[in-house]
């Protein structure tokens, strides 16, 4: 397999990673938490889109769309890195979550805060080249490897801390979205320095808090449209 690998891709590529606490060997299903725990996101997915199926109206909203056929993709990425374990596979890992942040924020951005585009744009490149350079860069110490999270965790800061135009519960989901997302990436950042304590690691708990965190910030994106035009048209 690994030859085969080689010759499609090239060995650098192909070299096996060990990030993990869990993993102890460069075989497929050496991380089965870290595998199996990427169902959340194909949950998480599923109870997004029964909840925009509840509102015919919005059937039609592409940015909602997108966010929730990311949501599985996010999870099957996920799970081929913690079987592969190789450095492409670690890319299959990293765009999908990156694609979601994107477009996260540019609705938030459009929807929560009402930046004009320009300066949304500026802020949209800004998050990407910062999040890229610190995966280039970062050394691989810092924080186990999650230095590329920080301008997540600083974008996800300024849309609870900004006034943005959304009700009291549209802003308390998105809190707690943030809220959770810091505990996932405390218990990453953990996995690590754990290891000889707890030798499964704690990685698996950043994917099943990652699945609550697109969940809910999906949720507040259709409820924020929802209380929108409950307002524009009351009844």
């Amino acid at each position: 397999m690994a030859g085969l690998c080689e010759s499609l891709i090239g060995p650098a590529l192909c070299q096996s990673v060990d990030f993990y606490c869990e993993r102890t060997s460069a075989s497929f299903f050496a991380e089965p938490l870290n595998a199996v725990s990427n169902l959340a996101f194909i949950v998480a997915g599923w109870l997004a889109w029964r909840e925009f199926r509840r509102d015919p109206s919005r059937h039609d909203d592409p940015s909602i769309t997108w966010l929730i056929v990311l949501m599985p993709i996010v999870g099957i990425g996920s799970l081929t890195f913690h079987t592969f374990g190789t450095q492409w596979a670690s890319w299959a890992d990293v765009i999908p979550i990156l694609f979601f942040m994107l477009l996260y924020l540019w609705l938030a951005m459009q929807r929560y805060l009402h930046w004009p585009i320009g300066v949304s744009a500026i802020a949209l490149l800004a998050f990407l080249l910062s999040t890229l350079a610190l995966e280039r860069f970062a050394p691989p110490t810092l924080l186990a490897g999650g230095a590329m999270y920080l301008p997540t965790v600083a974008a996800c800061l300024v849309i609870v801390l900004a006034p943005i135009d959304a009700d009291r519960q549209v802003r308390r989901i998105i809190a707690l979205a943030v809220a959770q997302f810091l505990v996932g990436f405390t218990l990453r950042s953990l996995d690590e320095p754990l290891c000889t304590t707890l030798p499964i690691g704690l990685h698996y708990f950043w994917h099943l808090s990652n699945a609550v965190v697109l969940n809910l910030l999906v949720y507040a994106a259709i409820l924020h449209g929802r209380t929108r035009r409950e307002q524009a048209w009351p009844a």
